[in-house]
């Protein structure tokens, strides 16, 4: 399979609706907990994660207390992490970061899934200790512990690195296997970040070409196995579905990945109920489309009595209800 713009710009597509369904799935006290982050490139999201564990950690540069140790601990973190399906998120809470950059690179601290950013209210809004406090959080996002990175220190025990090796599942890879080689690793990255492909995907020949159309051809095998365990779902599972069938479609086209996917949206399109959900959900987003005024309250009328009972049937009764609220208090 080459490795083309175009089916780059797919798997860019398909990552953007696996962050949106687990945006849906993630309704939990970690919501905002990346709120405020200003990011050194692309930004990242917890939902994005899901599936490898994440460790949220916030320094400053400027204790001397900390700094004696400090180098230590990032240096057992970034040799922990490699090859491992963890990613760290270092936010520094300095008042300004002016410093931060050769801070970093005297310790070395970057990496693939090293991830830095600033915000200087990171530890207040996630209860976190001020100087290196860290949250842990396991591949379903599950908060599993809150603490201080270097609490036993100086007697060479980094409490962080202590609770990771703990831990009996750290999540896996969505395409980055033991095999390949630390370039081709490096620009999978990306991917497993949940952002869009590295265009050094395609810059690779030979054997690391090999390894890099593999990834991907396995890649789709997952992303097919998920649409038929969804497909099985609820309504809004389906919906999931069928949108991963046909950015799958897209992006592995001429396969055969694209044609079960293709024949995965079919189905799903000549299912009966499901046609009627899709009709409903269009016509909802229509109205959404349509300006505040009567003509979307009448459309969304129209709407209900066309599809009742369907799933957006009800979101449009919600959207009503909550359009008449807003009206009695005077709002818009």
């Amino acid at each position: 399979m080459l490795v083309t713009r175009s089916v780059l710009a797919s798997i860019a597509l398909l990552i953007g609706i696996s962050s949106s369904l687990a945006r849906l799935e993630a309704a939990d006290a970690t919501a905002n907990a990346l709120e405020g982050v200003r990011w050194v490139g692309p930004a990242v999201t917890l939902e994005a994660l899901r599936g490898k564990t994440v460790v949220l950690m916030d320094y400053a540069t400027w204790c001397p207390k900390c700094n004696k140790w400090s180098g230590d601990v990032c240096k057992q973190l970034k040799e922990f992490i490699t090859d491992k399906p963890v990613v760290v998120l270092a936010i520094n809470n300095d008042e300004t970061p002016a410093n931060v950059r050769p801070y970093l690179e005297a310790r070395n601290f970057f990496a693939p899934n090293i991830i830095h950013g600033y915000d200087a209210n990171v530890a207040k809004r996630n209860g976190l200790p001020d100087l290196w406090g860290y949250m842990l959080l396991d591949p379903t996002g599950k908060i599993v512990e809150k603490g201080n990175v270097g609490a036993f220190y100086p007697d060479n025990s980094n409490a962080l690195i202590k609770k990771l090796q703990a831990q009996t599942n750290l999540g896996e890879f969505a395409v980055i296997d033991a095999k390949m080689s630390d370039e081709v690793k490096t620009a999978f990255w990306p991917m497993e970040l949940g952002q869009a492909p590295s265009a050094e995907l395609r810059k690779f020949r030979g054997e690391e070409k090999e390894q890099v159309d593999a990834a991907l051809a396995t890649y789709g095998e997952k992303q097919l196995d998920k649409i038929h365990k969804l497909a099985g779902g609820d309504v809004e599972s389906q919906f999931a579905a069928y949108a991963r069938a046909t950015a799958l479609s897209l992006q592995f086209k001429g396969t055969e990945s694209a044609k079960l996917a293709k024949k995965a949206a079919q189905t799903l399109e000549t299912n009966t109920k499901f046609k009627r959900e899709l009709l409903a959900k269009n016509a909802y987003e229509r109205c959404e489309r349509t300006p505040a005024t009567t003509s979307r309250a009448s459309a969304l009328k129209s709407l209900i009595k066309r599809f009742d009972g369907t799933l957006y049937a009800d979101k449009a009764k919600e959207a009503l209800e909550s359009a008449g609220g807003a009206a009695k208090t005077g709002k818009t």
